[in-house]
């Protein structure tokens, strides 16, 4: 039998990445080496009170809205100390995630202190200078196999990418899963929190330099997950139309009105530029059930599911 591998189904299905960067309020990314079990937070370097944390964290997606994540890299890891990193939504109108770091000594000392940052408590610890860029690669194999077959080497083509570029001030990181398997090699670029899919060198690269064919981002952009599901595709357009400049650009977003079952979204969408100039605009998007694209979500799926498609509709300039 030839292995079945979700990846694989989900690029010659020719099916648009746009619209699965999961919307979260926080990223906290803690530094664990692997391996990691198919449930990271079983795995041995993981401790007990930060697993059970883990757990009741992401059984209450409505309540926290944060991704708990475990990273590492063999290079930047050092004794005596784990980071710790949280990623939150600074403002409503923004471009990025405000970004820190913390160096804990003991790391049965990271799940209180995770703990008290989401019940709006002050972390007791001081954090240190951060500003790096954070590139999060999925290698998280056990969860999926093509996270291990497409992930990992994806992950170390970055690391070299990064270093023959001298971007000093961007780590490249293995992450456990960020969901979104069937497009492999996928990654996160924090404080960005910008989703990225079907990635390889060619493309990583215009993504860590913000240079070449913008045109690149409408194979392998997965979304801004600052945004909604179905706003994200209209902010890809506004990405493309824009350029890379785009990134810089402070974003806000209204959601007028929005159907039951989300294949309608109305959305005012406000963007200023560095330079001060602001413009307002309307559009729907729309996720018609007759496009969606049937996919194996992983590789041991039994059957496959729909994905939505997304279309931008009257969009217009309102100011």
């Amino acid at each position: 039998m030839v292995p079945f591998f979700c990846a694989d189904a989900a690029r010659s299905s020719n099916a648009d990445l746009i619209g699965t960067a999961s919307p979260y309020k926080a990223f906290i990314a803690v530094e664990c080496p692997p391996p990691w079990t198919p449930n990271e937070l079983d795995s041995k370097s993981v401790p007990a009170n930060l697993s059970t944390l883990g757990e009741w964290v992401n059984e209450d997606y409505d309540r926290f809205q944060t991704c708990l994540l475990l990273i590492y890299n063999e290079t930047l890891n050092q004794s005596g100390f784990t980071r710790l990193l949280i990623f939150e939504q600074a403002s409503n109108f923004t471009n990025t995630y405000r970004q820190q770091e913390f160096h804990i000594a003991d790391p049965n000392e990271i799940a209180p202190l995770i703990q008290a940052y989401l019940a709006g408590e002050p972390i007791d610890v001081t954090p240190v200078d951060n500003s790096f860029r954070d590139i999060f690669v999925c290698t998280h194999g056990s969860h999926d196999k093509c996270c291990a077959k497409y992930g990992y080497p994806l992950y170390r083509e970055a690391t070299t990418i990064v270093n023959h570029l001298s971007l000093h001030q961007v780590r490249v990181w293995q992450v456990s899963h960020i969901g979104g398997h069937r497009f492999a090699p996928t990654a996160i670029d924090l404080p960005a929190g910008r989703y990225y899919g079907h990635l390889n060198g060619s493309s990583l690269t215009s993504i860590l330099t913000r240079t070449g064919d913008i045109q690149v981002l409408r194979q392998v952009y997965r979304g801004w997950s600052y945004l909604p599901w179905a706003v994200q595709a209209w902010e890809r357009e506004l990405l493309l139309q824009q350029g890379w400049e785009w990134m810089n650009y402070n974003v806000a977003i209204q959601v007028l009105a929005q159907n039951e079952d989300e294949t309608l979204t109305s959305v005012e969408l406000t963007f200023e530029t560095p330079e001060g100039d602001r413009q307002i605009h309307r559009a729907d998007i729309i996720a018609d059930p007759n496009k969606a694209v049937y996919l194996k979500g992983e590789c041991d799926s039994e059957q496959a599911f729909p994905f939505p498609q997304y279309e931008v509709q009257n969009w217009i300039r309102i100011k």
